[in-house]
């Protein structure tokens, strides 16, 4: 509780006055300081107890336009409280709002006087969110003022808080060139793209397209009939999101872009009739595999949920078997092809000497259990296209293992690199992993 003007001026005559009684032994002056005191006491119980009273009656009931947001999109909050105010003190009700939010419309804060009796505010506003994430309301706060005490109370229990609102990063995934359109097929329904084939026949609405008119079979009914072509359909693609190591220190925006073409990816996949395929990995770790995934909202609490699971498993520089079999292949190639070759040259030498090094270690090599699981996950249904996200940190000899397994399978793959990152996602190592395209994201 803080004191006002009013309740400081009579503590400084309080004072006064027992400063005069004690100096010129002023018996009266002694007991009307006293009585100041008692009552400043008094009133200071009696607005305890009325912020008590009036903060148990206090009931919100909030609602949001939407729920589901755009970074830096709005909507609309309306705020319903119920309180019993005491009459004559002063209220002032204030609707928190979340973290990373602004109000751009409206007042989030009302001020009234009370009345006594149980009363309805109601507050109106629109908010903008521009962080991104999970966003709760910071709750109601109570502001309660009588003519000698204010005070300010945050009620911040779980009804005050309600509802949560989810606020998708804003990014933009880019298929690669050359693979838009690539893999669709025709379906025995309608879909927002139409394909060649002819499903079937009907007669002409009011609204069809004429050029659908199929004119001889109007000719020989003598009634106008039009072909309702079947569906365009894609074949889905793979998304495989490679999350940090999270005992380690990684670059919030970068993973906000990243997440961002996540949701976006999600979201065109639904424009193709299917549903995209979600492999979570963190370096060496299989944690999840979604074989559809159409709501970006659980896709995130997917991804947020396997960020706090550690790495088991880690990979340093990891050669694959078929890799390094490929490596002897060419090695002995290039040995027989070299010319002017001599006993004791030593690019000769170097060459003899990596053969029997990767040959002696070649028998053992067998692939890893990661690798198996990813090759099974690619090969479980025939993906248009296998698209990486990752903010490659680290070694990157997982990410070769992903990329080997895909085209494996015959599916075109494609690094998806955020721009947040310090090299601009334009790291060298990534040019090292061959047969595969990069994009960045912006």
């Amino acid at each position: 509780m803080r004191p006002t003007p009013t309740l400081t001026a009579l503590a400084i005559l309080a004072v006064a006055m027992e400063i005069y009684a004690w100096i010129f032994d002023d018996t009266a002056a002694l007991m009307a300081g006293g009585v100041l005191i008692l009552f400043a006491f008094t009133r200071g119980f009696a607005f305890q107890r009325v912020l008590s009273s009036t903060a148990a009656s206090v009931v919100c009931d909030r609602s949001t336009e939407n729920l589901i947001l755009r970074q830096g999109g709005s909507t609309s909050v309306e705020t319903r409280i119920t309180a019993r105010v005491p009459r004559g003190a002063g209220l002032e009700l204030t609707d928190i709002i979340p973290p990373g939010g602004a109000v751009i419309h409206g007042n989030s804060c009302l001020t009234t006087e009370g009345t006594g009796i149980l009363r309805n505010y109601s507050l109106s506003y629109r908010i903008a969110y521009y962080a991104t994430g999970e966003f709760r309301f910071g709750g109601i706060g109570l502001s309660l003022k009588d003519p000698f005490f204010s005070t300010r109370l945050n009620l911040t229990g779980g009804d005050f808080r309600k509802p949560a609102v989810y606020v998708e990063p804003l990014n933009q995934f880019s298929r690669r060139s050359g693979l838009e359109g690539a893999g669709e097929m025709e379906i025995e329904k309608i879909t927002p793209l139409k394909g060649y084939g002819i499903r079937a026949f009907r007669l002409y609405k009011d609204g069809d397209d004429p050029r659908a008119i199929d004119w001889k079979l109007t000719a020989k009914h003598g009634k106008t009939y039009v072909r309702e072509y079947a569906g365009l359909a894609g074949t889905p693609f793979l998304l495989v999101i490679d999350l940090p190591d999270p005992e380690q220190d990684s670059d919030p925006r970068a993973f906000d872009q990243m997440l961002g073409a996540v949701n976006d990816a999600i979201m065109q996949g639904q424009v193709f009739d299917h549903a995209c395929g979600l492999l979570l990995i963190s370096g060496p770790n299989l944690i999840k595999f979604v074989p559809a995934e159409r709501s970006t909202l659980h896709a995130r609490r997917l991804i947020d949920e396997a960020r706090r699971i550690p790495r088991v498993q880690s990979y340093f520089r990891y050669l694959e078997p078929s890799s390094a079999r490929g490596m002897v292949a060419k090695i002995d190639r290039e040995t027989v092809e070299m010319k002017g070759g001599k006993e004791g040259n030593p690019v000769d030498e170097h060459y003899l000497r990596l053969n029997e090094v990767y040959k002696g270690f070649l028998a053992g090599m067998r692939t890893p259990i990661f690798g198996m699981q990813v090759g099974n996950v690619i090969r479980t249904r025939k993906n248009s296209g296998v698209y990486i996200f990752s903010l490659y940190q680290g070694d990157i000899s997982h990410l070769r293992s992903v990329v080997l397994q895909a085209k494996q399978a015959g599916c075109e793959t494609v690094l998806q690199v955020p721009s947040a990152l310090p090299d601009g996602g334009r790291s060298g190592e990534l040019s090292r992993i061959r047969g595969v395209g990069t994009m960045v994201i912006r």
